[in-house]
């Protein structure tokens, strides 16, 4: 019986690695890399769903904003805002 080599399979590491590249071209408005983003957020739906969280993304800015100076103000606010989400 022949020897088949059976194929290589890219190792977890390998993949972070190369999502890593890709974000950092995404981010810098490298419009080259959108037909391969798409395909990585379509295969793999939990990136998109993390990232993509606007009201995550909305709160945080607020908080930024509400309580840059004052962290009491802004502990408070975060409360308020875990027992929204109850």
């Amino acid at each position: 019986m022949a020897n088949v080599a059976k194929p290589k399979r890219k190792s977890e590491n390998d993949d972070i690695e190369k999502l890593h590249r890709l974000v950092k071209r995404a981010r810098s408005g490298d419009e080259s890399v959108l037909p391969e983003l798409k395909k990585t957020l379509d295969e793999n739906s939990s990136i998109w769903r993390q990232g993509g969280n606007l009201t995550k993304h909305a709160e945080a800015a607020w908080l930024d904003v509400i309580g840059r100076q004052d962290l009491l103000l802004r502990e408070c606010v975060q409360r308020e805002i875990w027992q929204a989400h109850k």
